[in-house]
């Protein structure tokens, strides 16, 4: 009986590593909308930003002017 749930509970947790990824991956990416013009001050501002949040979030950030 101890060898069925030892064996159940290792293919689950397989089952969640493998599925996590997949999970990940179907996130959308963060979009950063900018009011004003690219290649501005505001716009390095925001590219900046963009990249720490999406370091620190572990997602992609996009910024659209």
């Amino acid at each position: 009986m101890f060898r069925r749930r030892l064996l159940g509970a290792g293919s689950g947790a397989a089952l969640l590593a493998a599925l996590a990824p997949a999970a990940r991956a179907q996130t959308p990416p963060i979009r950063i909308v900018l009011g004003f013009a690219a290649g501005g001050s505001v716009d390095g501002v925001g590219r900046l930003l963009a990249e720490q949040i999406g370091t620190g979030l572990g997602r992609t950030a996009i910024v659209e002017n």
